[in-house]
This record gives structure tokens, sequence and C-alpha cells, in this order.
């Protein structure tokens, strides 16, 4: 629907202003023959600066020969009416700006522009530093996988999150390290963890890996090994430390976690309580 406006808008632009251009012409050839061919020219050059060159080169075009242009018909000697003066002035600058307007509405139907909506929904979904899928679907994942797990007792799913700890007062920093280092665990997570379970990023320094009917022993075997790779990953400034947080959904405790923001607020629970363990082992070593 918006495209649809956006071109029945860029036509009708188009119209008026062949149609100003024309009657424009018209009426300075019956005000004035004698200044017709230097309007022409005017109005073929303001056509040419702003159809062919970039915005910013054409604005500054339009101001420097604007302002010559007026410098030589304001202290030149040309015996012409005030109005001819104006319009010969105004005439390349009002020719350029419509030109350049029309052609930002043209814009929009570029491929590019055509396309603008998907690609806006790839960025939404994927992130670009990890390559990987966002909240929005891991949520409609996790929903889908409760569903199943209420019609057949036999199902479950590990949730688990890894958050990568002050990784926000890092990224303010050094913001280009920050995004080498997502790449890094993301690239970590994709080759430890298994083929049938689901990686996802949730921002803020933030992954979850959904586990389909993963036993309890290979679940935690596999959490191991990711541990000790992560514990490999490091920046020229810090070694990123990870807090941990992790749900079994089952047929016993799905009524509790029917929604995705209900599983999230429990993982994100057990991660504070990880980074407090971790805390007190420091105490005691």
């Amino acid at each position: 629907m918006a495209q649809r406006h956006t071109i029945r808008l860029a036509l009708l632009s188009l119209f008026i202003t062949t149609s100003a251009f024309i009657i424009f012409i018209y009426a300075v050839n019956s005000y004035d023959p004698n200044i017709i061919m230097p309007i022409i020219v005017l109005f073929i050059m303001g056509l040419f600066i702003g159809s062919l060159l970039p915005s910013i080169l054409s604005t500054w075009v339009i101001i420097l020969l604007t302002t010559i242009g007026s410098s030589f018909l304001v202290f030149g000697q040309m015996l012409l009416p005030l109005p001819s003066k104006l319009l010969l002035i105004l005439v390349l600058p009002l020719v350029a700006g419509i030109t350049i307007f029309n052609r930002s509405l043209l814009g929009t139907f570029s491929s590019k522009n055509v396309n603008r909506d998907q690609i806006e929904r790839y960025i939404q979904h994927y992130n670009q530093a990890t390559k990987l899928q966002g909240a929005y679907n891991a949520e409609k994942m996790y929903q889908k996988i409760v569903n199943f797990i209420q019609q057949d007792e036999n199902l479950w799913v590990h949730v688990t999150a890894i958050n990568w700890v002050h990784s926000q007062q890092f990224r303010q920093f050094h913001e280009t390290e920050y995004q080498q280092t997502l790449s890094q665990i993301a690239k970590v997570l994709k080759n430890k963890r298994l083929p049938s379970e689901s990686l996802y990023y949730l921002e803020k320094g933030t992954f979850l890996i959904v586990s389909y009917e993963t036993t309890d022993d290979s679940f935690v075997r596999r959490n191991q090994i990711t541990k000790n790779y992560l514990n490999e990953v490091n920046t020229s400034q810090i070694t990123p430390q990870f807090q941990w947080g992790h749900l079994k959904v089952d047929a016993v405790n799905v009524g509790e976690f029917l929604t995705f923001d209900k599983a999230m607020k429990h993982v994100e629970r057990m991660m504070e309580t990880d980074l407090v363990v971790e805390y007190l082992k420091e105490v005691e070593q």
C-alpha cells in the first residue's frame, strides 16, 4: 500500500513538474522573448545538475553557479528589467531542486529500495556479528516446542543462556573488538554444540542454546566442552567471563513456562546465581 502511494506521488510530481516547465517557458516567451534562450539553457543546466550529479556535488554546483550568475546580473552592465533578472537568477536552482526531488522519489523504485522491507526484516531477525537468529525467532521456536511437549509427555527441551559479563561496558570503549569477540563466541558455539541444537543471539552479549531431547549426561558433557573452549576466547584488553543459566522444560513443569518470557526470567535468575557462585569460589581461593 505504501509503495503504491509512493508511485502515484512520483507520477503526479513528474506531471506537475513537466506541466509547470512548459507553462513557465511559454509565459517567459510572452513576457520577454529576449531572455527565452538563456532561460532554456539554464533549464537544461538545471535538469543536468539535478538528474546526473550526486546530491552533495549538485548542491555546491547550484550555490556556485547561482552566486556567479547573481553577481553578473546585479553588478554587470545588463540592461534588463528587475523581474527578468530575478527569473534568470532563480530558474537554475529551482529546476535543479525540483529535479533532485523527483529523482529521490524515483529512487524508491530501485531494486535496493524495493527490497528494503526484506532487508530490514533480515536485520531484525539476524545479528550481523554472530550470524545467528535473534530473540524473535527464538520465541517462535520455543512456543512451538512447548506446544509439542503439552501433547507428548515424553518430550523435553533444555534452554541454556550464556551471557558475556560486562560486555556492554566493554562495548562503550572498544566497539570493533566487541563485535569481533561476539563473532569468536558464536564460532565456538557453532563448532562445539550438537547439530540438533539451535543457537540464537538475544543482544547485550547473551547467547541462547535450545537442545532438543538431549540426554542429561550428554547435555552436561557438551556444556563442559563449551566452557573449556569459551575460556580460550580473549581480546587484547580482557578475557571475557560468562554467566550460565539453564532450564529443562518437560511434561512436569511445562505449565510453569508456557511463554518464552517466563522461561527467560527463570534462566536469568539462574545466571545471577551462577555469578554469585563463581564469586564465592574466587573468594575461597
